[in-house]
């Protein structure tokens, strides 16, 4: 599978031109990355060879990188560590060989650099928190020394999560007790991580099974509440999109909270990823904007939206994403 971004630095001159049917694609597919071109030109009003040629446009100009399952990592019994490093700017070659290092490591989610307060946020993924620690110890053991600063976030809850500004669905994952995976279903989400969009007659080739059989392995997936639908991965770069992390610590916490933050998240565009943490922080917020006005705005809403609530909030410009992980190895891997 190539190597996956959903933002990096680059010059603006070299966005490509997109227009509102497009973006309404890309809605769409956001969305659910199975969509059927007949029923995607149907709602865009174009023919079926329209959307085919939107679609090739989009995956050609880099904008959709790929095509995946959205993985419910708590059925699985996974839950995702936010780790941010400060770290010694006077060893940057020591910074390029831990990214080199994590890129491929099979527990990894995502590594992201910023400016401002940390350098970069890697996202683990652990079935305890045991397993996290060796897995953390044994990565930065290498940089030990120039570690200026850590901070380590574990998810409690996952309000959302979606590829780019969109309309949303009802989506909150806690952390719980794993199912087990078969061979065959751990090879049917591999297949599907590599391309959510192949027909039932090509993942069973790859599977030696036959397309009905494909069929019911899904459909039996997405029953158990393992695989919860397909999105797609964009790069918010060449839409013009920034990214921005933002953490809230709160004074206090209930089920009123929760259901207020789940209702805000879910009717909030710009916020693209919402994550109850423990930690110093109580809640992280990946938020994308057209421009430092739209990300402002967001960010005096979620502050009016919960003044009573919050004690202290922070906020990170990101620089880019250096690699990007949907469906990390150590989920389709026998243990």
């Amino acid at each position: 599978m190539k190597e996956l971004s959903r933002f990096q630095d680059i010059d603006p001159e070299v966005v490509p031109k997109t227009d509102k049917r497009d973006l309404q694609f890309l809605k769409l597919l956001a969305n659910d990355g199975r969509l059927p071109l007949n029923t995607a030109a149907k709602q865009l009003r174009i023919s079926p060879e329209g959307c085919g040629y939107r679609l090739n446009k989009l995956q050609e100009k880099g904008i959709i990188q790929a095509f995946i399952p959205n993985i419910n990592l708590g059925k699985l019994g996974y839950t995702v560590y936010h780790v941010f490093l400060l770290l010694d700017e006077s060893h940057r070659e020591k910074q390029k060989e831990l990214l080199a290092s994590l890129s491929n490591h099979p527990n990894i989610k995502s590594i992201i650099e910023y400016v401002d307060r940390w350098d970069y946020e890697i996202v683990f993924i652990a079935r305890s928190v045991q397993e996290f620690d060796g897995m953390l110890m044994e990565c930065l053991k290498p940089i030990q020394s120039y570690i200026l600063e850590k901070e380590v976030l574990e998810g409690v809850k996952e309000y959302y999560d979606m590829p780019i500004p969109s309309t949303k669905t009802a989506l909150s994952a806690e952390y719980e007790q794993g199912v087990v995976l078969d061979a065959s279903d751990r090879s049917l989400i591999s297949a599907l991580s590599t391309n959510a969009r192949a027909s039932t007659y090509e993942l069973g080739r790859q599977m030696s099974k036959s397309p009905d059989a494909v069929m019911q392995r899904i459909k039996s997936l997405k029953e158990r509440g393992i695989i919860r639908g397909f999105s797609m991965i964009a790069d918010l770069s060449l839409l013009s999109l920034s990214w921005n992390v933002m953490v809230i610590t709160t004074k206090t916490y209930d089920a009123g909270i929760d259901s207020q933050m789940r209702s805000f998240v879910q009717q909030e565009p710009n916020v693209i990823y919402a994550l109850r943490t423990l930690g110093t922080y109580d809640f992280l917020f990946y938020i994308v904007s057209k421009d430092s006005h739209e990300y402002y705005s967001k960010v005096r809403k979620i502050k009016s939206q919960f003044s009573k609530i919050i004690k202290t909030y922070d906020a990170w410009d990101g620089v880019k994403e250096h690699t990007y992980n949907p469906v990390p190895h150590a989920l389709v891997v026998s243990k």
